[in-house]
This record gives structure tokens, sequence and C-alpha cells, in this order.
């Protein structure tokens, strides 16, 4: 990764690395890492707390306008042992694309 990002770029990451990440390879083309966490604002009451509500009302009018529409591809009905043991061997397939979603009912 750091042999292929160009000067000045970023790296944004939304999980953990697998292994270890040297980030001193990013120093001599000025590479930014970034953490991405949805909750960061909620959890630590940030100064620009409003943010949250602002970006999931924009990113909803967009769904419903159809401007981006969601990666999922799967949905099991019903928080059970035997959709959550599919929905893991999907996972764990190495074929799944796009998202899942288990839908509970209340």
């Amino acid at each position: 990764m750091a042999e292929l990002i160009e000067p000045q770029c970023a790296v944004v990451l939304i999980d953990d690395p697998i292994a270890p990440l040297d980030i001193r390879l990013f120093k001599t083309k000025s590479v930014r890492i970034c953490w991405e966490f949805a909750m960061v604002r909620t959890m630590y009451d940030t100064a620009d707390l409003d943010m949250q509500g602002f970006t999931l009302t924009k990113i909803s009018q967009l769904i419903d306008s159809m401007k981006i529409r969601s990666p999922l591809t799967a949905t099991l009905y019903g928080l059970t042992v035997k959709n959550i043991q599919k929905a893991h061997i999907r996972q764990e397939s190495g074929t799944m694309v796009g998202k899942q979603a288990i839908i509970v009912s209340p």
C-alpha cells in the first residue's frame, strides 16, 4: 500500500488492520492515516454532535431519492440461531458480496 499510494493522499480505515500497520512507511509521502468510526460523536459528545443527525438525515434522503443505494444483498427475517448460522456461513464462505441484514421483529 505504501508503495502504491500517491504522495499527500490518505489511507482511511473503517476497521482494524489484520496485521500491525507500520505507518512509518507513509512518512516520506506525507500520507494521512485516518480512522472513521460512525459513533465517535455520540460516544465522546463531540462539539459537532449535531452533524450525526444531519449526516443520517442526508443519507436517508439520498436513499429515498434513489441517488444512492444500499449495498444490502441478503436479508434474513427473525433473530434465530438458524439465521445467525446462515449469515455466518455466507460471510465465511469468501463469496459474500455486499451486506447482510437480519430483521428483528418487534
